[in-house]
This record gives C-alpha cells, structure tokens and sequence, in this order.
C-alpha cells in the first residue's frame, strides 16, 4: 500500500502557487533584459556605420580637394601658358562640389 501524504498527517504547503509565479516573473524579466540588450547593441552598431560612412565621406572630400590643389598649383607654376591650359586653370579654379 503506497504512503499518501494525508496518512501519515503531513499537508502540502499552501505557498505552491507561488512557485510557478516566480519562476514566470524571472522568465519575463529575462526576455525584457534580452531585449533592451538587443536594442541598445542596434544603436551601437547604426552610431558607429554612421560615423565610420562620414569619416569615408570626409576622407574622400580629403583626397579630392589634395587632387584639384595639386592640378591647380601645376598650372599655376607652370612656365607654358596657351589658351588649353589657361581654360583648365581657370576650370580648376573656380570648381565647386
């Protein structure tokens, strides 16, 4: 004959409701720490694409200004003037982009 908790005068606890609440709760704030986590490594990563794309960006103004600098200083150094190079110097002069 098996032993049966009320034979032997021993109750259940009355708490045991509160088992399956706890163990919810702490699910649940697991998965709102996952997300907040997850949401702020997102903004992380957009902020730092976005910094590196306008570092890119200024590296290339960089490199095109050295370009249009270097093209213009040449004709204007230049000892052979025609009416080609005096266009083109002019041209590079007055360039706006």
């Amino acid at each position: 004959m098996p032993i049966v908790a009320e034979t032997i005068g021993v109750s259940a606890p009355v708490w045991t409701w509160a088992v399956p609440l706890i163990v919810g709760v702490i699910a649940l704030a697991g998965v709102i720490a996952t997300a907040a986590v997850a949401y702020l490594n997102t903004r992380r990563q957009l902020r730092s694409a976005h910094t590196l794309k306008i570092a890119e960006m200024r590296q290339n103004w960089i490199n095109e200004l050295r370009d249009t600098m270097a093209s213009f200083h040449s004709y204007g150094t230049s000892q052979i003037s025609t009416t080609t190079t005096s266009e083109s110097f002019m041209r590079r002069g007055r360039k706006s982009s």
